[in-house]
C-alpha cells in the first residue's frame, strides 16, 4: 500500500478489504474489543487494516474499540504486547494479527497461560505462510493470489518498457479468505449477531484506485 501523497503506480494486496472480512467474522460471533498486533512503524499497509477493522465495528455501531498494540519484530516484544493485553481490565476477546512471526510466539504465549483457542480469545491472522498447514487448531488466515498479482505487476512493466509509462490503474488485490477453526463465540460477550451475507465478503474484482 502506498504511502500517503506517493504518485508511483502499484499493485498492493488489499489489506483494508482483508481487515474488514476478518473484523466482519469477529463481530458475527459477539466481538467488539478487539486487539491488533502490528510492527512499531506505522506503515500504510497497517494503517488500511486498522480503517478495515474499524469500518466492520462501525457495522455494528462500535466506533472505537480496536487496541492496538506494537512490537519490533522479536518474540519477547511480542510476548511484552500479549502481557499488556491480556493484563487489561476489558481485554480482548480476539486478536488479529499481521505477521506469521506474530502468530506463532501468539500460539505458544497464549497456550503456556492456558488461554484456549477459540474459547477463550479468537485468533486471526491478515498474513499466510506455508507452515499453518501445521498448527492445531488451524488457524483463520488471507491469502494472496500470487499468480494474478504477478500478472498484474507484469502488465504494467512491459507497459512501462514500451512506452515509458504506466497508464493502467493502481489496483488493490483482494485476498482469499482461509477459513480455520481460531474464530469462536466472545466469551461472556454479545450474542451472535446475523449479517447480510454478501458483508465482509472480499469484492471482486481487484479495486481500482
Amino acid at each position: 500500500t502506498p504511502f500517503p501523497g506517493g504518485d508511483l503506480p502499484f499493485v498492493v494486496a488489499d489489506w483494508e478489504g482483508a481487515a474488514f472480512h476478518a473484523g466482519i467474522q469477529l463481530v458475527r460471533q459477539g466481538h467488539r474489543r478487539i486487539g491488533m498486533l502490528e510492527y512499531h512503524e506505522r506503515r500504510p499497509g497497517l494503517l488500511a487494516a486498522e480503517q478495515g477493522l474499524k469500518r466492520a465495528l462501525a457495522t455494528v455501531g462500535v466506533t472505537e474499540r480496536i487496541k492496538v498494540f506494537h512490537d519490533d519484530r522479536s518474540p519477547v516484544s511480542v510476548a511484552r504486547s500479549l502481557d499488556l493485553a491480556f493484563g487489561l481490565k476489558e481485554r480482548p476477546t480476539a486478536l488479529v494479527v499481521t505477521r506469521a512471526s506474530q502468530l506463532l510466539t501468539c500460539y505458544s504465549w497464549l497456550a503456556s497461560r492456558g488461554i484456549r483457542v477459540p474459547t477463550d480469545a479468537s485468533l486471526v491472522c491478515l498474513a499466510n505462510d506455508s507452515w499453518y498447514a501445521d498448527l492445531h487448531p488451524q488457524v483463520c488466515h488471507y491469502l494472496p493470489n500470487p499468480q494474478t498479482m504477478s500478472r498484474e505487476i507484469a502488465k504494467r512493466v512491459l507497459e512501462l518498457v514500451a512506452s515509458g509509462q504506466v497508464a493502467r490503474d493502481s489496483i488493490r488485490m483482494p485476498m482469499e479468505y482461509v477459513s480455520g477453526a481460531t474464530i469462536g463465540p466472545a466469551p461472556g460477550g454479545h450474542a451472535a449477531i446475523t449479517l447480510p451475507a454478501t458483508a465482509g465478503v472480499p469484492l471482486l474484482p481487484a479495486t481500482q484506485v
